[in-house]
């Protein structure tokens, strides 16, 4: 507990006659900053109540004070990877049910195609190019886009031609509606 008191301490910048003093309000004690430093040791055992209340004074669980520092890190992984694989199914389900709506023909392809336009060009405002590139060709694959100017162009030319499309109509020399139809340089 020692070693996870003080790493949780130091994060959050307190000193340890702060803890000791939030400590005391909360249990009306008489801890002191040399209870912790020999706490943070492994020189002093700590009691139910003051590991209590030393999660409550630095907004942890009494889990964070306790766990091998190694055990935590495990689970913060296996959080984030489960995290990761939900994200993941919720984006194939969504895949297949535009698959579905283009398949049934209830899909108008100009409103598609707008909609991942706006999605590629804000992957590519915010840095995540290949992400970017990989909807792109997800969109191209999985929903067959062709028949108009701007697909038909997108597929000559490749994800570089979009990428130039999108910086170019955020820098405003691009007319998004008219390079739809094929126009809309300056």
């Amino acid at each position: 507990m020692g070693l996870n008191l003080r790493r949780i301490r130091t994060e959050r910048g307190m000193k340890q006659l702060t803890v000791a003093t939030l400590v005391n309000r909360l249990l009306d004690d008489n801890l002191d900053a040399t209870a912790i430093r020999r706490i943070e040791e492994g020189a002093r055992r700590v009691k139910l109540n003051e590991a209590s209340a030393l999660a409550q004074v630095l907004g942890v669980t009494m889990a964070d004070l306790a766990l091998h520092p190694a055990v935590l890190a495990d689970r913060a992984l296996r959080a984030a990877w489960t995290r990761y694989l939900e994200t993941r199914v919720s984006v194939f389900t969504a895949q297949r049910e535009v698959r579905e709506l283009v398949d049934a023909g209830d899909v108008d392809a100009g409103t598609l195609e707008d909609l991942v336009r706006e999605g590629v060009a804000e992957l590519v405002r915010l840095g995540a190019e290949e992400d970017a590139r990989y909807e792109y060709q997800v969109a191209q694959m999985m929903l067959g886009f062709t028949g108009s100017a701007f697909w038909d162009e997108q597929s000559r030319s490749g994800y570089g031609a979009l990428k130039l499309y999108y910086e170019a109509t955020a820098a405003g020399y691009v007319d998004p509606a008219a390079a739809a139809d094929g126009a809309g340089h300056e």
